[in-house]
């Protein structure tokens, strides 16, 4: 159940294809170009593998703040040491708040963990809905900083939807963070890594899928439109 490191470099992916949500009846797809013609590298930079190997995020408040980067050599002993033993990738921030997602082999919650923009960190747990898998992949929050958009590993046909922790007034450490809905894709995904809102009403998802029969090639970048 446990998720492979990802590089943070994405020249590895192959092509660009483009998902909606299930309000949408169909999507026209063509044979996807190829890498060479789809891609234009433009720099590369190789991932630590114990403190850079999961992804990062651009913290913009206040001035002057450092990328984050997560990776097995950034989860703290006193996080680790109560089980929360992977970070996935944190993708993006919100007016100085940043989220990191873990997991634990525990099977029964998840937990995301933020520091406000004064530096205080704290823990919001949510315990495993119905159905719902272990895995904490990523989390994106939306332009508007209300939601959050989380995955979970494998193959799926939703991502899921929570307020975000520290920014929506509805949450709180002391309590259930409650999963609020889905995004329902048509078509199905598999091994998502990383997500980012480039619109209010469109993501952009790298996924880490070996085996390229979902989209016809492997390790696609996925646009997801939403309804």
């Amino acid at each position: 159940m446990r998720m492979p490191a990802r590089q943070r470099c994405h020249a590895v992916l192959a092509g660009l294809v483009t998902l909606t949500t299930a309000a949408v009846l169909s999507v026209a797809t063509g044979a996807p170009a190829s890498a060479a013609d789809t891609w234009n590298e433009v720099g590369s930079d190789r991932a630590d593998p114990l403190t850079e190997s999961q992804g990062l995020t651009s913290v913009e408040v206040p001035a002057g703040s450092p990328n984050h980067y997560t990776g097995i050599g950034t989860i703290p002993v006193s996080v680790s040491s109560r089980g929360w033993n992977h970070v996935g990738d944190p993708d993006a921030s919100y007016n100085g708040y940043y989220v990191e997602p873990y997991q634990s082999d525990s099977g029964s919650a998840k937990m995301f963990r933020v520091q406000a923009p004064g530096g205080a960190w704290s823990e919001y747990v949510h315990k495993l809905s119905a159905g719902e898998a272990l895995n904490n992949s990523f989390v994106t929050i939306a332009p508007s900083g209300t939601w959050m958009v989380s995955g979970e590993y494998g193959t799926m046909n939703r991502l899921l939807v929570f307020p975000t922790p520290g920014v929506n007034p509805a949450t709180t450490p002391s309590a259930d963070l409650p999963l609020a809905s889905a995004v329902n894709l048509d078509h199905a995904v598999r091994d998502v890594q990383g997500c980012d809102f480039v619109t209010a009403t469109r993501l952009l998802c790298s996924s880490d899928d070996p085996a390229g029969t979902l989209f016809g090639m492997t390790k696609p970048l996925l646009q997801i439109d939403l309804s």
